[in-house]
């Protein structure tokens, strides 16, 4: 595996991370301030349309938690080359372009290669400061040669990085506008969470050891829905289908909510095994579920984790409130879903958006 940097040009420079916060993805039930906040919803939840162009990010730290102070490493990786851009909103829904920036303007990335930002001996780095709390990193990946924010949706402040003018909410929809506007690109995205603390102890028990973050081992995930519009009520039916033998978790996020509704496992199907190459399709012939389209109206997504461990990304399933037979979760536990799931070194993940009408 190649390595190589996103490096800046210039004298040496001190980036403080606080006024755009920096996280990394998800949190678990055990750790309350990894929290997405609601301003932070409309950009975690924006997704990609479906392609088999992947990207990855992670930190120098596997527990995602940084002190005031401490300096932050990135690495990123796709699958193919790619350009990308890397956004950094913190709790308030503040967003700051981490790159490209003034230093480091080029965003292209070879496929198969990680990049470090910044590079090992760059003239600057990334240092966490206050205030406490989540931040989340989105990285968008493109096959495209268009930037993905128009320059005039962006701001400078002190510093090399420019800021987004909008709320989130604005961002999301100009990411997507973009989107279908290159129907002839591939779109790759991945989130990061990073927790500022006190102490390290507030956020993990003591006996976890900061272990330093390594590069995921992914395969691919195709996920397929049979229609991209439903109605409030209409059946549903998803195809999923992996590169290698894997445990999914299946859930469905309904944009301006504030919670995640998991749809495999759940109190009737415990657990569903995928095989390697195999298409499986949910609900099956002779189920005795249906997924039936829940309102309210407006976009929506599913989101799979498949994990090659013997038991799924959630396991547990039995003390969380229902929506039907349907376990949910709030935004932090999804977020602490999703960091499970990022911190198993053999788990993939795809996702597909729909539209849900009246």
């Amino acid at each position: 595996m190649k390595q190589t940097g996103l490096a800046g040009m210039g004298g040496p420079l001190l980036c403080g991370l606080a006024v755009a916060g920096l996280l990394w993805a998800s949190v678990a039930q055990a750790q309350p301030t990894r929290n997405v906040s609601v301003e932070q919803l409309p950009v975690a939840q924006l997704q990609a349309p479906p392609s088999d162009l992947r990207v990855d990010i992670w930190a120098n730290r596997a527990d995602g938690q940084y002190l005031p102070g401490e300096s932050v490493q990135l690495q990123i990786r796709a699958n193919r080359d790619v350009r990308v851009s890397v956004l950094n909103v913190d709790a308030l829904g503040r967003t700051t372009v981490l790159l490209p920036n003034t230093h480091t303007t080029d965003n292209q990335l070879q496929g198969n290669t990680v990049y470090s930002l910044p590079a090992p001996g760059a003239n600057f780095r990334l240092q966490v400061n206050e205030p406490f709390g989540s931040n989340l990193i989105k990285v968008v990946a493109t096959t495209g040669a268009h930037p993905i924010l128009d320059a005039n949706a962006l701001q400078r402040v002190d510093g090399p990085f420019a800021q987004f003018r909008g709320n989130t909410r604005d961002l999301a929809r100009s990411v997507q506008v973009v989107m279908a506007e290159q129907p002839q690109s591939e779109w790759a995205v991945a989130d990061l969470f990073i927790d500022v603390v006190r102490s390290r102890a507030e956020a993990a028990p003591a006996a976890v050891a900061p272990a330093v973050a390594s590069a995921p081992d992914t395969f691919n995930l195709q996920m397929l829905v049979d229609r991209t519009e439903y109605r409030v009520g209409d059946r549903m039916s998803v195809t999923l289908t992996a590169d290698r033998d894997c445990s999914l978790t299946l859930v469905n996020i309904e944009q301006g909510q504030n919670q995640a509704t998991v749809l495999y496992p759940n109190r009737v199907v415990e657990s569903v095994r995928l095989r390697a190459g195999q298409a499986t399709v949910l609900p099956g012939a002779d189920s005795a579920l249906q997924l039936a389209v829940l309102g309210p109206a407006g976009p929506q997504t599913l989101v799979g984790l498949c994990s090659e461990e013997t038991q799924p990304a959630l396991v547990d399933v039995s003390g969380l409130p229902l929506r039907a037979v349907y376990p949910v979760l709030t935004a932090s536990q999804w977020s602490a879903l999703q960091q499970t799931a990022q911190q198993q070194p053999r788990t993939a993940r795809a996702s597909v958006a729909f539209q849900v009408r009246p």
